[in-house]
């Protein structure tokens, strides 16, 4: 479906909520990839409701066994003995979730209703049967004053994930509409992933019940995932991961590539010059032709490059200030007159190119309706009605069917329309078929005129008729 994003109409894609008060059912978009490190965005629109937890995350889960629950012989490496009982259930996790479930933010530990709230976290391994606890990073922070994370309107949530390496420590930065809110650097992720976005049901004292019945939607608009591929990235179980214990936080350990082979960063992600190709959401200095609609600020700046329609994405406020201008404003700005326009021509209260002005009726074809015409092929719908004013070639381009009207009457056809004999025409004169001017039917004056003589009428001589054709026997001017 299409939605109005920041002022440009788009496709997004919507996700339903479904509640009958009590018990809540709602969907989750999931990529088929699995990424690790890098920088990821999501645009996207949600309402505010209770019953519901707005989230954008990485997940990779695993279970790992202790030697009693495996076959003889056999041991599992990444078994927390001692921490976590027969089963180490890793998952590594990246969220963002709103509203936030925070004791220390919010009373009872749920922010209720408080869509001003966020949680982000980070997870190296979660809870395990019969362990002594999880080992994750719950921060919740508040979105800038005056602002809410979640308000039916359309916001960027994005974070940018370090798995880390030699020259760079691990660490997640979150950020709200370009807006930087956070930064975890404990239990950091590097497995690769799936991202997973959308509305989940929360617990009671989370979220509360849903506060509606029915249906409720979410819109998404963009999904951004730029890879980093750091150095500790791994995109299968490791045998030696980051180093944790249920007591301890992060340790700085170097491992080398698990993924060798990758191309950098760059080169996965050339950014604006691939979304400069796009067929919508171009960003500022990208080529936008004569169509604002192709950037994502909803400017086509045609003052910043030569040529009148070659124009580049930029700011708003590019635009505003120059379609302000009294004089020599760039196509496509609104105008009330063609002096305020650079091109010369305000055609329907818009700058356009020159040729929008031009008086149309003065084409040799394609004239629109209404204009003078004495040609049927000088009018676009192929009819001139030669009855819609006085004088016998003096038409209007007229609508097909006015033609097809005239032209089935028994009498008084006009010129150009079939006919079987001359009484049918207007003109009197039936020449081949077709209604045409008395001076083409035979007449015995026109009969006698040294030349120009009709078809119809006897000749000597070629230059007898007005055709240049004489023919037959007796001869007679002929068409051909």
């Amino acid at each position: 479906m299409q939605d109005v994003v920041n002022g440009v109409n788009k496709n997004v894609v919507r996700l339903a909520a479904e509640s009958d008060g009590d018990k809540l059912r709602s969907a989750v978009l999931q990529t088929m990839d699995l990424f690790a490190s890098g920088r990821y965005e999501v645009v996207a629109r949600f309402p505010q409701m209770k019953g519901v937890v707005y989230a954008v995350w990485t997940f990779h889960y695993e279970h790992h066994f202790g030697p009693d629950h495996l076959p003889p012989g056999e041991q599992d490496p990444q078994y927390l003995p001692g921490v976590s009982g027969w089963e180490s259930r890793t998952n590594h996790e990246i969220d963002i979730e709103m509203p936030a479930s925070c004791s220390g933010l919010c009373e009872g530990g749920g922010c209720v209703a408080q869509f001003n709230t966020m949680n982000i976290n980070a997870y190296v391994v979660t809870d395990a049967s019969g362990g002594e606890g999880p080992g994750y990073a719950n921060l919740c922070v508040e979105a800038p004053a005056g602002q809410d994370f979640i308000d039916d309107k359309y916001h960027s949530y994005a974070f940018e994930w370090h798995s880390g390496g030699p020259s760079c420590d691990p660490h997640i930065d979150f950020f709200f509409d370009a807006q930087y809110i956070g930064t975890v650097d404990v239990f950091i992720p590097s497995r690769a992933s799936r991202l997973v976005l959308g509305m989940w049901p929360g617990g009671n004292n989370w979220v509360s019940t849903p506060d509606f019945k029915g249906t409720k939607y979410a819109y998404i608009s963009e999904v951004n995932i730029c890879p980093f591929n750091e150095a500790n990235d791994a995109a299968f179980p490791q045998v030696y991961d980051q180093p944790f214990n249920h007591q301890g936080l992060w340790e700085e350990i170097v491992l080398p590539p698990k993924l060798p082979g990758l191309p950098p960063a760059a080169a996965q992600c050339p950014g604006d010059k691939m979304k400069c190709e796009g067929s919508s959401d171009r960003p500022n200095g990208c080529k936008c032709g004569d169509d604002h609609r192709i950037c994502s600020s909803g400017c086509c700046d045609y003052v910043s490059v030569p040529g009148i329609t070659n124009g580049t994405c930029a700011v708003m406020s590019t635009c505003t200030a120059e379609c302000a201008a009294a004089t020599k404003r760039p196509f496509g700005c609104k105008c009330d007159h063609k002096g305020q326009c650079g091109t010369g021509c305000c055609a329907d209260g818009v700058c356009s190119l020159s040729s929008s002005c031009e008086d149309p009726c003065g084409r040799l074809v394609g004239r629109p309706l209404k204009c003078a015409c004495n040609l049927v092929g000088q009018c676009s719908s192929g009819c001139c009605d030669y009855d819609a004013r006085p004088g016998v070639d003096k038409g209007l381009c007229a609508a097909g069917s006015v033609c097809t009207s005239e032209c089935a009457q028994s009498k008084e056809r006009p010129l150009g329309c079939h006919c079987d004999d001359s009484a049918s025409c207007g003109t009197g004169c039936c020449h081949s078929g077709v209604c045409e001017y008395k001076d083409s039917c035979p007449t015995p004056s026109a009969c006698s005129q040294p030349t120009n003589r009709p078809v119809g009428c006897p000749c000597g001589h070629s230059w007898d008729c007005s055709t240049q054709w004489c023919d037959g026997t007796p001869p007679k001017c002929t068409d051909h």
